[in-house]
Formats: C-alpha cells, sequence, structure tokens
C-alpha cells in the first residue's frame, strides 16, 4: 500500500499532480457500475476477508499508522468506511469518527457503536468546515469522481484540517489481480 499524508493544498496545481500520481493506473479502465459493497453478499464476503490473518495484519498495520499521524481530540470523517473495521480501532482508541459511505448494506455492518451516515463522497451532507480530518481508507481511488469527493473533504475541513489518504498500490500484484476481477470491490 501506498501510503501519503497531505497536510492541505496550497493551491490546485498541487491537488492536481497528486491525482496525476495517484490516479495513473485508473484512466485505463472504464467501469459500468460504482465499485461498493451494495449487496449483502459483497459486504458479507469482504467481513469474511476481515477474518483472514494476512488481513487482520494488514489492517493492523494500517490502524498503527493513522494512529501515528492522528492527534488526540481530532474530529474525523472517514469516507468509504464500509463496515467500519478500521474506524471501530480509532473510536477504541478515544477517537471520535463518523463513518461515511454510498453503500447502506455495507454501514448496516458497521459495529453500532459508531457513528455512520449513508452517503455520497461526492455530495457530502456536513457543514463547511466541521471536521479536522477526513480520511480515505483504501475507498479513494473507489470514488466514481474523486476530484468533486476530495473538493467535498476540502470543503468539511477546518482551518489548517488534514486528509489522509491511503491508497491501493496500482503497481501491485494484488491491485492488478483485483481490479482484473469483474466482481472486485
Amino acid at each position: 500500500m501506498t501510503h501519503r499524508s497531505f497536510r492541505g493544498w496550497k493551491n490546485d496545481d498541487s491537488l492536481n499532480w497528486m491525482m496525476c500520481w495517484s490516479f495513473a493506473a485508473r484512466k485505463e479502465r472504464k467501469r459500468k457500475e460504482p465499485l461498493s459493497m451494495n449487496t449483502w453478499s459483497e459486504t458479507a464476503r469482504y467481513l469474511q476477508a476481515c477474518k483472514n490473518p494476512f488481513w487482520r495484519q494488514v489492517f493492523k498495520a494500517e490502524l498503527d499508522y493513522l494512529l501515528r499521524h492522528l492527534r488526540p481530540g481530532d474530529e474525523i470523517l472517514s469516507v468509504g468506511c464500509g463496515p467500519a473495521v478500521i474506524e471501530k480501532g480509532l473510536a477504541e482508541h478515544g477517537f471520535s469518527i463518523l463513518g461515511l459511505d454510498v453503500s447502506q448494506e455495507a454501514i448496516a455492518c458497521a459495529p453500532d457503536t459508531l457513528r455512520t451516515v449513508v452517503a455520497s463522497a461526492e455530495k457530502m451532507p456536513f457543514a463547511d468546515s466541521e471536521f479536522e480530518v477526513v480520511l480515505f481508507i483504501v475507498s479513494l481511488q473507489f470514488v466514481e469522481n474523486y476530484r468533486q469527493a476530495l473538493a467535498e473533504a476540502r470543503r468539511v475541513l477546518r482551518p489548517g484540517g488534514r486528509v489522509i489518504a491511503m491508497l491501493l498500490n496500482p503497481a501491485s500484484d494484488f491491485f492488478n489481480a483485483k481490479s482484473a476481477q469483474a466482481d472486485s470491490y
């Protein structure tokens, strides 16, 4: 996985550079439908994969990374949270976190103790300047209009707020194998 923190944007050039760098492989492939866990079977398959020792190790590494880069008291929005596996870990460490996902089925599997909302990353139902941190935990590359999602992230961030985007490495064997599957999430 490619992990990189972006502490805000100085101008549109830096935002465009990030898009080119992160999404070079995305333009090669056209999808008919959005990639999300929109059925119970897709969500169940994801939750089953979460039990795999390899994926538990990956999730632990992602959680550890976030714990090093978040500050106590941060008000956090996690965009594309799905069933909120990592978000649950953040909440257990005392963070105030709200999970957002377009999939009602995935949100329904999130822990009851976590605040969640079903909504689009491209049209977030929040006031301006509401969060200190917006997370995209391996979700940004699955958003249909990532530029609009990032514009929305910027809008809901407080001054000095941060976006942390954890992305699949498009050069990895895993990414290429996953994206080649017709039922890939």
